[in-house]
């Protein structure tokens, strides 16, 4: 698959193909990317701001706002939650699950974090591996349709 990936900081990013993710357990979900944004996050971590603070493992694929469709699902995820092809939203902070922070639904704030794009490969790429189904928002088609009348 083609990405985008920080080789070296403060250098631009290579446009290179990688290994396609391939799901690993029964939780995780595979994406393809249909966006992701550029944040000022990504900018720090290209220009490495950041090394000093956050132990990261170069190369890496920078984007943390992604969305896209889901390709292919884990056999641990409700068939009920997610299906191939659902729109999704990828929630930026991926928290460990237990901790008092993620059993409280505050993901963001857990001590031992794994963000996509910034301690795990992000959305500038064609296909994104999901640790987990909890990390996805369904976007729900109808609810679109009634928010435009």
């Amino acid at each position: 698959m083609i990405s985008a990936r920080v080789m070296e900081y403060q250098k631009p990013l290579n446009i290179e193909n990688v290994d396609k993710p391939q799901i690993q357990h029964g939780h995780q979900v595979l994406l393809r990317v249909g966006s992701t944004g550029l944040c000022h996050s990504d900018l720090h971590l290209i220009n490495g701001d950041w090394k000093n603070t956050i132990p990261l493992q170069l190369p890496i694929i920078p984007g943390h706002e992604i969305a896209g469709w889901v390709e292919e699902i884990g056999d641990l995820v409700p068939k009920e939650f997610l299906q191939k092809g659902d729109l999704v939203a990828v929630f930026g902070g991926w928290g460990c699950g237990i901790c008092i922070y993620c059993k409280d639904g505050n993901e963001q704030l857990c001590p031992y974090p794994q963000w996509p794009g910034i301690m795990r490969n992000g959305g500038f790429a064609e296909y994104i591996l999901i640790d987990s189904y909890r990390f996805l928002v369904k976007v729900v088609e109808e609810e679109i349709r009634q928010k435009k009348k």
